[in-house]
């Protein structure tokens, strides 16, 4: 049954009993528009964490297309790719800055994957490390360690002056390390470009934030 205010004042004039300014109808009225605040609130916060994630794959997307595509250009054969063009002169001018620009991409996606709570980051994070790993001490003959926190460390005296065929073995179309940046940096764009769709996608069927997608297979790199 229905309250109403005139009900509510007939009750209080033959009991003799005063009801408050307002009475229960303002009670009431009164919860459910702290209700209607709390889901606004909600939605605010569903929203921001949804903005906070699509940020963060942006970022990993933009850095990872940067990694492959310097990886790409290093992994080339034919005599219009930075180690062909310059196998007669052997000059190094035009391949260092590729060199150089993919160790610090491959620097800032790995802080990248760091930031994250996302389960298969924290894999390819750690498949990043150890690919840098298993290439140490090639890297150390063009001046370039590897720090505790995983990233690499570039002595840019000692890069400047590597020689081509240096160069070529540890970054060129043999290198296991450029390979293998090339092609993790391939499945960590994929997978923030799905999570920057799945993100969207979820918060605007159901209000809810996907952080997590599962993927078949994704754990299977190298065969």
């Amino acid at each position: 049954m229905r309250i109403t205010t005139a009900m509510l004042a007939q009750t209080s004039k033959k009991t003799g009993i005063p009801v408050a300014q307002g009475s229960l109808l303002n009670v009431l009225e009164h919860q459910n528009n702290q209700d209607h605040l709390l889901d606004a609130l909600n939605r605010n916060q569903q929203a921001k964490r949804v903005s906070a994630l699509q940020k963060e794959f942006q970022e990993l997307e933009k850095e990872t297309g940067d990694l492959t595509g310097r990886a790409d250009r290093l992994l080339e054969t034919d005599e219009d790719g930075l180690f062909g063009e310059a196998q007669d002169t052997k000059e190094t001018k035009n391949i260092l800055p590729t060199v150089k620009g993919m160790l610090e991409s491959y620097n800032k996606t790995l802080a990248l994957l760091k930031k994250t709570d996302n389960s298969l980051n924290r894999f390819y994070s750690g498949e990043l490390e150890k690919a840098a790993e298993k290439s140490a001490e090639s890297l150390k003959t063009v001046g370039v360690t590897r720090s505790k926190d995983g990233s690499l460390k570039i002595n840019e005296d000692i890069l400047a002056h590597a020689d081509y065929d240096t160069l070529k073995t540890v970054f060129g179309d043999q290198s296991d390390l450029t390979k293998k940046l090339n092609y993790i940096g391939g499945r960590i764009s994929e997978h923030a470009q799905t999570n920057l769709a799945s993100a969207a996608t979820r918060y605007n069927a159901g209000g809810t934030v996907c952080q997590n997608v599962s993927y078949p297979n994704s754990y299977n790199f190298f065969g």
